[in-house]
């Protein structure tokens, strides 16, 4: 049975683990640690199995425009969302996103939002299309963000998907 929780600095062995199994890339695991512990409007919440964490969600309150919108809309940013291999495909993600869209609702954000590397998107993803994933619970494909991700000597386009909270 898989139960769920705010992240603790006790969790950040198993989580630093768990993000070098799901990301080609991470940053530093001090640093967005930190931003957590010092930022009321971040946070981390997990997913455990045997007090063991096996999934993340970590995401930020951020204000964005849109090139379509007038006026600045806040958002809480997904920075990362991952599941261990083993475990995917149980609605886990599901969890946390739900989780994260109550925590929206708690800091009074209008939208939920996640950027997705290009890479991860269209039938032939590695981890499966994130994209159909993020469309099928309401997430809009919106823009290409002017970052790029890089990996193996390749750039790659990030698209923003965003999700309007009710």
């Amino acid at each position: 049975m898989i139960h769920y929780r705010p992240a603790t600095v006790k969790d950040l062995s198993y989580l630093r683990d768990l993000d070098l199994k799901c990301h080609e890339q991470i940053p530093s695991s001090h640093r967005w640690w930190a931003k957590i512990e010092q930022n009321l409007e971040s946070g981390c919440y997990i997913g455990c199995k045997s007090h063991v964490p096996i999934a993340m969600a970590v995401w930020e309150r951020k204000s964005f425009r849109l090139p379509d919108f007038e006026r600045v809309h806040i958002t809480l940013h997904l920075h990362k969302l991952c599941v261990r291999k083993e475990f995917r495909n149980k609605h886990i993600g599901r969890r946390l996103i739900a989780h994260a869209h109550e925590e929206a609702k708690r800091l009074q954000c209008g939208y939920l939002s996640i950027s997705v590397p290009e890479y991860m998107c269209g039938e032939k993803a590695e981890h499966g299309n994130v994209a159909a994933w993020l469309n099928q619970l309401g997430f809009k494909a919106t823009i290409i963000l002017p970052t790029k991700v890089h990996m193996y000597g390749q750039s790659f386009d990030q698209f923003l998907f965003i999700y309007k909270v009710q």
